[in-house]
């Protein structure tokens, strides 16, 4: 596996992999198809929903897209950023590790396809928002790329040579657009949203299935 002790920027996705948001993000998804007359009784069925862009997920698991989408999304938005942000749990070990990296020096950001204002907003009610350096966001109504999104957060810690940082995230958007940007990456499992294999057919540089596993690849 490889060895990323060397590596002085760190680079988490946030829903999945830093907090267990699935509840929230479910319930809220289920939301938004019930005014759109789509009734999905277990939330739980939602949960490739996880971590890619809205826009993304409304169009392939349901069709929804143009002024559609535009209602959905802000159905969505109406119950997550009153409830659903709340319905969330870091998993644990994550606030120990990030600690333990701040302490070693590294330089710590969040790249998420979420909305910087919420996203700033879950960091702080787990009090893990003093803990990062940046928190790279959409700035499009949670539909940038993943590339984007990386790509920025790269530019906020002014990073020049990539092989100084890496991506943790646990979906094949995040591993896809590390690996577009020539970015090293970590896939993590422990958030349950990622199909079997799926870490690995996108081509991550190393896979852990636990924080701890993560930390000693890390330090």
């Amino acid at each position: 596996m490889m060895d990323m002790k060397g590596k002085k920027v760190w680079l988490f996705d946030l829903d999945g992999t830093l907090t267990d948001s699935a509840p929230g993000v479910t319930r809220s998804v289920q939301y938004a198809l019930a005014d759109q007359g789509i009734l999905v009784e277990d939330a739980a069925d939602l949960k490739p929903f996880v971590g890619p862009p809205l826009q993304d997920s409304f169009k392939e698991f349901y069709g929804i897209e143009g002024e559609a989408f535009d209602r959905a999304r802000a159905k969505y938005v109406e119950r997550y950023n009153t409830i659903g942000y709340l319905e969330n749990s870091p998993y644990p070990g994550i606030p120990e590790l990030l600690a333990a990296g701040r302490g070693a020096g590294k330089v710590l950001i969040v790249a998420t396809s979420k909305g910087e204002e919420i996203a700033r907003q879950v960091l702080a009610h787990f009090d893990l928002l003093p803990l990062f350096h940046f928190v790279a966001a959409s700035r499009n109504g949670m539909d940038d790329t993943k590339e984007v999104v990386i790509r920025r957060a790269l530019e906020m810690a002014s990073v020049t040579e990539l092989a100084d940082a890496v991506m943790i995230g646990d979906r094949h958007f995040d591993i896809d657009a590390a690996k577009a940007l020539g970015l090293d990456s970590i896939g993590v499992y422990w958030g349950g949203c990622a199909e079997e294999g799926e870490l690995e057919n996108a081509g991550a540089d190393a896979i852990v299935s636990a924080v701890d596993e993560l930390k000693a690849i890390l330090l």
